[in-house]
C-alpha cells in the first residue's frame, strides 16, 4: 500500500485551476519544503483543491496524508498547523 504522512512548510504561492475532462472538478497544487530541506510537489483534488487555495499561503506548516504518484504526492487529507507566536501564548 501506498501510504505517506508527512510534514512540511508551504514554499510556493498555490496553483489553482478548474479540470474540464476527468473524475475531478478542481486541483490546486504547491511545493512543500520538509526538515532535510527537499521539496516535494503536492496536489489536491476537489475539496482538498478548494481548502487550498483558500486556507494555504507561503510559510504555512502544514500536516499530510497522502500518496505517492510519481514525483508527486497526491493528498487525501490536510491540515495546517497553527504556531502561536509569543503575544499569542
Amino acid at each position: 500500500m501506498n501510504e505517506v504522512f508527512i510534514m512540511g512548510k508551504v514554499v510556493s504561492k498555490v496553483e489553482f485551476d478548474f479540470v474540464y475532462k476527468g473524475t475531478h472538478i478542481s486541483k490546486a497544487k504547491c511545493e512543500i519544503e520538509i526538515s532535510n530541506k527537499s521539496k516535494i510537489q503536492i496536489i489536491g483534488y476537489d475539496n482538498i483543491a478548494d481548502f487550498m487555495y483558500q486556507s494555504l499561503k507561503e510559510s504555512d506548516v502544514v500536516f499530510i496524508y497522502g500518496r505517492i504518484s510519481g514525483s508527486n504526492l497526491i493528498l487525501k487529507q490536510i491540515q495546517k498547523i497553527i504556531r502561536l507566536t509569543k503575544r499569542e501564548k
